[in-house]
C-alpha cells in the first residue's frame, strides 16, 4: 500500500530532494548506504507516494527526532483534565490555515492557503462544501488567513493581502468588510475572534507602528482602539492567534499568540499585560505559537506549530499552569505537520488545521 503525500507540502519537498540519493539517514544517528532513496518515493501526478519501505523509513526519521513531554506525569490525577484523544480526519482541503464552527455546529468553515484561497464551509450532514470568496478577486487577488465565527452566524475574514476582515451572511453572501480604525498608522489584520459573551470582533494587528488589538461592535463599529502592547518591554510581534477568556465574573482576559517572541501574552481588558506564557524553557515550551481556543472560562488550547503539537494551559491567579501537550509529528491519525489554526465546537470537539497533511483533524 503506497502512502501519498501532498504536492508542495514540507514532507514532498524533502522526500522528492531525496529522490536518487544512494545514502540515507539514519540507522542509530548514522548513514547507511547503499539503500537508493528511490525505492522508497515515487512520484504520481503531482505528488510523492511512500512505498511500504518508504513509509517504515519516514516512521524511523520521524522518530529519531527530539521529542517533547507530551504530558506531565499525573496531570489528570491532579487537575482532573482529560487531554482530547483523535477521533477523526476531514479531507481534501488544501493547506488549511485556521478554522471556525457555525453556532449549531453544523458547518465547518476552512480557510484554503492552497490553490483556491478561499474559505470552504463544509456541511457536516452531508459533505456538501461552498466556497466563500470576496467578488471581482481571483486567488491571486486574495490571501484569507483566520476566520471567525459569531453566535449570530455573521462570518469574519481576515485577508492578509487585501489587509480587510470581510464579512459574510450565515447564506454565504458577502456583506462588505469591517471599516479601517481612524487615526491608526498602520492597518494589517492578522487574527479574528468573537467574544461568545457579548458577540464584540477582536482583530489583531501586525503592523508595529499601530496598534496591537481593536475591537468592533456587532454593528461593525469600531469600539476600542487598544494601545500597543509591549509585555516585559518587548513589544508584541505578528499577533497570529487570539482567544477571548472570561476566568472571573466581569473580568475580559483577551488572549493573544505572540508568534515572533514564541510566547502567548495575556491582557486583562485588552490594555493590561497580566503575563506571558510558553516562553520558558522545558516541557512547556512553545516554539510558534499559533490558533488559541478556549475550552471554558480559564481554559484554553494552544497550538504549537514546530513542535507539531497541541499544548492545554490553565489561566488563573495571575498565572497560567500547563497541563498537557498532543499530537507528534508525522502523516498517521493524531500526527501532524505544522498545525495552525483551532476550534472548539459546542459538544467538546476539537478541529485542528494540519496544514502540510491537507486536512483538518477532530479530537475529543
Amino acid at each position: 500500500m503506497r502512502r501519498l503525500i501532498p504536492a508542495g507540502s514540507w514532507l514532498s519537498r524533502l522526500l522528492s530532494g531525496a529522490r536518487g540519493i544512494a545514502a540515507v539517514a539514519t540507522s542509530g544517528g548514522g548513514l547507511t548506504t547503499g539503500i537508493m532513496v528511490s525505492t522508497a518515493v515515487i512520484a504520481v501526478g503531482g505528488a510523492v507516494a511512500l512505498t511500504p519501505f518508504g513509509q517504515e523509513l519516514l516512521r524511523d526519521l520521524l522518530q529519531s527526532m527530539p521529542q517533547t513531554v507530551r504530558n506531565l506525569p499525573g496531570v489528570e490525577a491532579v487537575s482532573g483534565v482529560v487531554p482530547p484523544k483523535f477521533s477523526q480526519n476531514l479531507l481534501g482541503f488544501r493547506a488549511p490555515l485556521d478554522v471556525a464552527l457555525s453556532p449549531d455546529d453544523q458547518f465547518v468553515y476552512v480557510v484554503e492557503g492552497g490553490d483556491d484561497r478561499d474559505v470552504k464551509r463544509l456541511d457536516l450532514r452531508d459533505g456538501s462544501r461552498t466556497s466563500l470568496a470576496p467578488p471581482r478577486t481571483t486567488p491571486g487577488l486574495r490571501k484569507p488567513l483566520a476566520v471567525a465565527v459569531a453566535p449570530n452566524g455573521m462570518v469574519y475574514v481576515v485577508d492578509r493581502l487585501r489587509f480587510v476582515v470581510d464579512i459574510y451572511d450565515r447564506e454565504n453572501n458577502w456583506r462588505g468588510t469591517l471599516p479601517t480604525p481612524q487615526g491608526v498608522p498602520s492597518w494589517e489584520p492578522l487574527a479574528v475572534t468573537v467574544d461568545r459573551n457579548g458577540g464584540d470582533i477582536y482583530v489583531t494587528n501586525a503592523a508595529l507602528n499601530g496598534p496591537t488589538l481593536v475591537s468592533f461592535a456587532t454593528d461593525g463599529s469600531v469600539r476600542t482602539v487598544f494601545p500597543h502592547l509591549t509585555p516585559a518591554n518587548s513589544p508584541l510581534s505578528f499577533p497570529s492567534g487570539i482567544a477571548v477568556m472570561h476566568p472571573k465574573q466581569g473580568e475580559t482576559l483577551v488572549v493573544m499568540s505572540d508568534s515572533n517572541n514564541r510566547r502567548v501574552v495575556a491582557v486583562e481588558d485588552g490594555e493590561v499585560p497580566r503575563w506571558t506564557f510558553g516562553d520558558v524553557p522545558g516541557p512547556s515550551a512553545i516554539g510558534l505559537p499559533r490558533g488559541i481556543v478556549a475550552l471554558r472560562d480559564d481554559r484554553c488550547l494552544v497550538v504549537d506549530a514546530t513542535d507539531h503539537s497541541i499544548t492545554g494551559w490553565t489561566l488563573k491567579d495571575d498565572r497560567a499552569e500547563f497541563l498537557f501537550r498532543i499530537g507528534s509529528p508525522g502523516v498517521e491519525d493524531g500526527e501532524l505537520l505544522f498545525p495552525n489554526g483551532i476550534a472548539r465546537a459546542s459538544d467538546g470537539r476539537i478541529f485542528v488545521t494540519d496544514r502540510d497533511n491537507d486536512r483538518v483533524q477532530v479530537w475529543r
